[in-house]
């Protein structure tokens, strides 16, 4: 995360190469997670886009150079983008999709059948 010592009026965490893990195998031992042995075997993927979140507090306005970058599409807008919701989705059978399953960078992620999406260039907000 990237914030400045003097305010946290600005809060940046930029994740890359994120991989989710299916975690619905049987364990070898007792315990919620999976041993580290056991997730570098495990079924994963990696999400097909970094994750860069933006956190504002109060009312500020967004930064210049950051306002730039998200109209000119550098920065893809994801309201509410959850990796845990991605992996749930990804390694489960889900009635709805989260809303980002449409971005084309997505359909194979999903196993969706991107002629069926040609109409979905860019994320809602």
């Amino acid at each position: 995360a990237f914030q400045s010592a003097k305010s946290n009026d600005l809060r940046l965490t930029l994740d890359r190469n994120v991989t989710l893990v299916n975690e619905r195998v049987p364990r070898s031992r007792e315990g919620w997670c999976l041993s580290d042995d056991e997730a570098a075997h495990a079924e994963s993927t990696v999400v097909p886009f970094n994750v860069f979140e933006i956190k504002l507090a109060g009312n500020d306005p967004m930064p210049i150079g950051l306002a730039d970058a998200m109209s000119d599409k550098t920065i893809q807008v994801a309201t509410k983008f959850s990796k845990f919701l991605t992996g749930a989705a990804a390694f489960n059978t889900v009635q709805t999709l989260p809303y980002w399953a449409a971005h084309p960078a997505f359909y194979s992620f999903f196993g969706m059948d991107a002629r069926m999406k040609e109409d979905s260039d860019v994320l809602p907000d």
